[in-house]
This record gives C-alpha cells, structure tokens and sequence, in this order.
C-alpha cells in the first residue's frame, strides 16, 4: 500500500514542472 502511494506521487510530481514549463514558454510566445 506505501508503494503503490509513493509512486503514484513520483508519477504526479513528474508532470507538474513539466506542464509549469509548457505553460511558462506559451506566456513567453504570447507576450512577445
């Protein structure tokens, strides 16, 4: 049960800054 919690976070944790990223670089496109 600690396991399958633990990697569900890593899972979730992976595509956070990722999607942050993605956000940051079409702000960046759309305020140029």
């Amino acid at each position: 049960m600690s396991s399958n919690d633990i990697g569900h976070l890593v899972i979730f944790e992976e595509p956070l800054p990722e999607i942050m990223i993605f956000l940051e670089e079409d702000n960046c496109s759309s305020g140029r």
